[in-house]
Order: structure tokens, then C-alpha cells, then sequence
């Protein structure tokens, strides 16, 4: 499948899941269809030489999304490589973030001199189950999640969880910190949620400007957060 195929098999897809999550200034693609390492730089094949074929689909499509995504900010040509963590490095002046999971990818940028991060995550409904909890949650978090309804309680994990990735990958752009998952508590307030410091005198940077949005569609969770540049 070359580029023009996959761009139309990706426009008949249904309404976007990110765009209503983000600020204006932040470009997001999205794909619901796979592409082949052949719509990949060379540089950027090397990266996955080894992976196995389901991977090397999932990267590709994560790059062409993040591609297309840059594209809309009118940079093109540029192979986008990986740090040491696997994290994406992206142009200079860029940050972005790029999720993908069962078929759906994603990819957002925006420029440093309006955000400092931007992180997204897409995770299924049914993704955490309870013996992760205590891996994954804080104890306010798996108490918050217990008096919750059945029905209920298996969609909240995986926010807790996605908005969690999203947190990550956002504050990585600019705090570079390798954070536990337990290091900082989720609060959902209706449809936005927060990230506070799971103990006190600890990660003292996160401000309560930090409040992410999430949605729910197709069996996903959809979760993003966006940090503006200081002023």
C-alpha cells in the first residue's frame, strides 16, 4: 500500500476521535487502516530490522500518521527517529505524541513555542484487569475504583490508565522524568481528569494546569494532555 492509498483508506474512516480533545494549534491523524514498511525512510526501517511483522505495521502506521500530521505544519521529508527510550524525536521546535492500539493509530504535534508537551493514548475498554491494579493504581485510586458499578469499573480502569500514559509521554517532552505508574494519582472530574503527586514533596513540577481530556468511543478510551508553553 503506497502513501495516496493509505491516506484514502484512512479519510474513510469514521469521525476523529482526538481533534475534539485538543487546542486549536495541534494537528492530529488518524488511521484506522495499517500501512507497510515501504511508506518508511530507510533510516526509519532500520529502527525495526528485527521486529515481527505485526510490529513493523504498527510502527509504520504510527509514522505515516505522524508524518501527515507535520505535513499540516508544513514540514515534510523528515525521517523521524527514536532516543534510547523509543521515544519519538521529533523536529526541532516540535513536540508530539503518537498512540496506537487493535487497528487505530494516531499521531499529534504542535510547536514549542505554544506547548511544552502533548501526550495521547488510545487504550481498549477491557485492557486493565484487577490483578494489575496494584501495579498500575495508587490505594486512592483502587479505592475510587472498587465503589464503582460493575459495569463501570472496567471502563474507569483504563482511563486511570490511559490518561496515566498520556501524562508520561507528555511530561517526558519537557520534565524527562522515568516515572512509576504509581507515582502520581488520577482524579476524573466529569469530562476532564487531573494528575496530582501520589505522595507530598514529590514531583513538586506538576501543576494543576495539567488537566487532561478523555472520551469514550469504539470499544476505546481515548485520553490526551497538553501542557502550554511557559509565557
Amino acid at each position: 500500500m503506497d502513501d495516496r492509498s493509505s491516506m484514502q483508506a484512512s479519510s474513510r474512516q469514521s469521525a476523529p476521535q482526538f481533534s475534539p480533545l485538543l487546542p486549536a494549534g495541534v494537528a492530529a491523524v488518524e488511521s484506522t487502516t495499517t500501512v507497510s514498511d515501504a511508506t518508511l525512510t530507510v533510516t526509519e526501517r532500520a529502527l525495526i530490522a528485527s521486529a515481527v511483522p505485526d510490529r513493523v505495521r504498527e510502527f509504520a502506521t504510527g509514522r505515516w500518521c505522524a508524518r501527515h500530521a507535520l505535513s499540516k505544519l508544513g514540514i515534510v521529508g523528515f525521517s523521524l527517529l527514536a532516543d534510547q527510550s523509543r521515544a519519538p524525536i521529533w523536529p526541532e521546535g516540535i513536540v508530539g505524541s503518537i498512540t496506537h492500539v487493535n487497528g487505530f493509530c494516531a499521531a499529534v504535534v504542535g510547536r514549542t513555542d505554544e506547548f511544552a508537551g502533548i501526550g495521547i493514548d488510545a487504550e481498549h475498554e477491557s485492557c486493565v484487569t484487577a490483578n494489575l491494579w496494584p501495579h498500575l493504581f495508587t490505594a486512592e485510586e483502587r479505592a475510587w475504583l472498587v465503589q464503582l458499578p460493575d459495569e463501570q469499573r472496567h471502563r474507569m480502569a483504563a482511563l486511570l490508565f490511559s490518561a496515566k500514559e498520556s501524562f508520561y509521554k507528555c511530561q517526558y517532552q519537557f520534565a524527562k522524568e522515568w516515572l512509576d505508574f504509581t507515582s502520581v494519582r488520577v482524579i476524573v472530574e466529569g469530562d476532564r481528569w487531573r494528575v496530582s503527586p501520589a505522595s507530598t514533596g514529590s514531583l513538586d513540577w506538576i501543576r494543576d494546569s495539567f488537566s487532561g481530556r478523555f472520551a469514550f468511543a469504539n470499544q476505546r478510551v481515548h485520553t490526551s494532555l497538553v501542557v502550554r508553553a511557559a509565557r
